[in-house]
């Protein structure tokens, strides 16, 4: 990853190939001024897009052990849980159900989707915001 003005050579290159046709080019490509933020995102991003990271909402009975019930699958499952959100308040479920927002860690797309489908299989109402639907 280079950042913009570290890209600066490349750009010449591409722009003005006739000035370099028949020579030996090289070319020192740096990163660093990259904000460490603005990585950190790129890199999760990255990991969303690669079915490595999900959140799956998960409607569940309101009663003791519930939230247990779904990370022991995540973890049987090998996931890895990163976050909960706990709901009971939000008022398109019935008073005795609540919502989990959960983010897990994969290996990728089949994994995840291995996952969901165990959640499911359990009889968890599951969704997914991606192709593990």
């Amino acid at each position: 990853m280079a950042e913009g003005a570290g890209a600066a050579g490349l750009a010449a290159l591409l722009e003005h190939p006739q000035y370099f046709k028949d020579t030996t080019v090289g070319l020192i490509l740096c990163g660093g001024n990259i904000d460490s933020r603005m990585l950190s995102s790129v890199l999760m991003r990255n990991m969303v897009r690669e079915g490595q990271i999900i959140t799956l909402s998960v409607t569940i009975p309101d009663k003791p052990g519930q939230l247990q019930s779904v990370s022991g699958i995540c973890a049987l499952a090998g996931a890895n849980v990163l976050a909960v959100e706990h709901n009971r308040f939000t008022l398109d479920l019935a008073a005795s159900a609540a919502r989990l927002e959960i983010t897990i860690e994969t290996r990728d797309h089949q994994h995840a989707k291995n996952v969901v489908d165990k959640i499911r299989e359990a009889g968890f109402i599951t969704t997914t915001g991606d192709a593990t639907k």
